[in-house]
């Protein structure tokens, strides 16, 4: 048994039965790479693997992640040195050597270091603009934008946020669209920017209400509340916050009801209707 799918199995022993019956999907998806990767004849597949594995499981054990990505990089990176690769091969393994930098990245920003995951995400970002997709592009300059934020360094977050946003325009995704403008207003609030984070704003949810992504609607709705909450325009923020408890309960999203029924709480307590408060 190769060292790797060891430490997977090993790692999955771990979790309660309770845990294990929530992720059968999962679990039926990491059957099936285990098999793969068993079966693998060509280094193409083994890196490609054991991205994947890491795709699964990167929610619970970051540092069995950070392996699988250092082993697909390492394969990846040992490859591209051969001069014997086909364009074709070495479009995969910069592909996949892309990705995994891209998910170390992630690894790197979990655990603190912020520098690590601005080099990995920068490399990421320039392997994939030679193989990937606009789409992929697009992620990965959203990726860079997040972490130069982590690092202060606002307005060239801005700028990789802007041109995420220009291909997602380009190529219809509208839900990344609206998911970066999202972002980007938020930077903007932060930057003490109000009139740009509202317009922002605002066009996120004209998109998020265009295909209907009624969670995104609750959530944004929820933030243009608070912001003019910030601003002192309580009628509008109540105004905002009901709307959001609407689109909450047409859905039955229970998590964003509750977060409505608090937001409204604090605001008629402000507006000094205790009574209001309480009920909500």
């Amino acid at each position: 048994m190769k060292k790797g799918l060891f430490i997977i199995l090993t790692f999955l022993m771990l979790f309660p039965k309770a845990f294990l019956a929530q992720t059968v999907d999962e679990l039926k998806q990491l059957d099936s790479l285990k098999v793969v990767l068993k079966n693998s004849k060509h280094d193409t597949t083994t890196a490609a693997t054991y991205f994947k594995f890491s795709e699964i499981l990167y929610n619970y054990n970051i540092d069995t992640v950070k392996y699988l990505c250092e082993t697909s990089k390492n394969i990846a990176e040992k490859n591209l040195k051969s001069t014997k690769l086909s364009k074709q091969e070495e479009e995969v393994f910069n592909h996949i050597l892309s990705n995994a930098l891209g998910n170390l990245g992630y690894y790197y920003g979990e655990v603190g270091e912020v520098k690590k995951q601005k080099r990995a995400y920068l490399k990421s970002l320039a392997l994939i603009k030679k193989v990937g997709t606009e789409k992929e592009i697009a992620n990965s300059l959203n990726n860079v934008g997040y972490v130069y934020g982590q690092l202060g360094e606002v307005e060239t977050q801005k700028k990789y946020y802007n041109e995420s946003i220009l291909i997602k325009e380009k190529i219809g995704d509208k839900e990344g669209a609206a998911l970066s403008l999202y972002n980007l207003g938020i930077l903007h609030f932060n930057q003490g920017e109000i009139p740009l984070a509202l317009e922002k704003l605002y066009q996120a949810l004209k998109i998020q209400e265009e295909i209907n992504k009624k969670v995104d609607i609750a959530s944004t709705l929820s933030t243009l509340g608070y912001i003019y909450g910030e601003q002192n325009d309580l009628e509008k923020k109540e105004e905002l916050y009901l709307k959001s408890l609407k689109v909450s309960e047409e859905i039955n999203d229970q998590h964003g009801m509750a977060l409505s029924y608090n937001n409204l709480g604090a605001t008629y307590k402000e507006q000094g209707d205790n009574r209001k408060a309480l009920n909500y």
